[in-house]
């Protein structure tokens, strides 16, 4: 049986094991544990920048604790 969790922003439900027909996929934030999916992350910040974070940084992070994160730094 396929375990499914809810978006803490769209609240849109997915199986943890498989991607959407259109590419979306939940996520779970490494600082906050709060599962969110990639097209909320994207449509905020930008393709760009779900790329950098997947690709280059340390923690994958929600939509909130990538905007309180990139307030502090400015």
């Amino acid at each position: 049986m396929a375990d499914y969790y809810e978006c803490s922003v769209c609240g849109e439900r997915f199986d943890w094991e498989k991607d959407t027909d259109d590419g979306n996929s939940i996520w779970g934030c490494e600082k906050c544990y709060e599962p969110f999916c990639k097209k909320c992350f994207v449509e905020k910040f930008g393709i760009e920048a779900w790329m950098h974070m997947v690709n280059q940084e340390d923690l994958i992070k929600c939509p909130n604790c990538y905007s309180i994160e990139e307030n502090e730094e400015e």
